[in-house]
């Protein structure tokens, strides 16, 4: 009787493992190219900001951030405040049509900067959203 309890507990050990492990590479696949398929932005001037399709060009003086590598939504960051993101968890891209000496930053939810953006023109379509908690384009 003891054997079939020792036995037991390890199949529930292996069933235990097998779990954290599929969490581990699900946690891990969250950052492929796709995972922003329910992002959304809010900013205090706008609220929620509206998801415009690939066929709607960024505007010059904004920076638009976009769910997935290849284009896909964006959403239009224009003015000069601090952009919350929410069910960013993957790869997309960004592109800076900001004017002037304008810089942008990605921040951390703490509001640590994460990543320093330049003016116009300046892009990455290779960018992991994970950490980034906040955007602010000025």
């Amino acid at each position: 009787m003891k054997f079939r309890s020792t036995r037991t507990a390890v199949a529930v050990a292996a069933a235990a493992l097998a779990l954290t492990t599929t969490g581990l590479t699900g946690s891990a696949s969250a950052t492929a190219d796709g995972d922003n398929e329910s992002a959304s932005v809010w900013g205090p001037q706008e609220g929620w900001l509206p998801a415009y399709s690939q066929d709607v060009p960024c505007p010059v003086g904004a920076i638009c951030i976009y769910t997935n590598q290849i284009g896909g939504v964006h959403f239009e960051l224009p003015h000069c405040t601090t952009y919350n993101l929410y069910n960013w968890n993957g790869i997309g891209g960004w592109y800076s049509r900001q004017t002037g000496n304008t810089w942008a930053r990605f921040m951390r939810g703490n509001g640590s900067t994460i990543y320093p953006l330049a003016g116009p023109d300046q892009h990455n379509w290779n960018y992991d959203y994970n950490p980034v908690y906040h955007v602010r384009p000025c």
